[in-house]
């Protein structure tokens, strides 16, 4: 029981991390890019963000799993906030305690 519940809580904490990291990442990448949204630029702007951003060795995981996902989202559009929503990293926390 304590083991599931302390992997429960760990999942949780990694999950708010690669949170945080993906609003990062996409805010970083909605400069560096500005108003063109071509998968081609994304993709170059993710080269070396890590090294923008921070928090490197989970940044470099977090763009090695959903890197795909991630252009896709950006180039459909709208803020970070919404980016990492859609890519279902970020979630209104008002959800989870009803």
């Amino acid at each position: 029981m304590t083991e599931t519940l302390d992997n429960n809580l760990q999942k949780q904490a990694d999950a708010k991390l690669f949170c945080t990291v993906c609003k990062s990442v996409a805010n970083r990448v909605l400069k560096i890019i500005k108003d063109k949204l071509s998968k081609d630029n994304i993709d170059m702007a993710l080269d070396g963000i890590c090294k923008k951003v921070g928090a490197t060795d989970l940044c470099r995981r977090f763009i090695k799993k959903y890197r795909e996902k991630l252009i896709d989202a950006i180039a459909a559009g709208g803020t970070a906030n919404n980016i990492c929503k859609s890519l279902k990293l970020c979630n209104d926390l008002r959800l989870h305690f009803q």
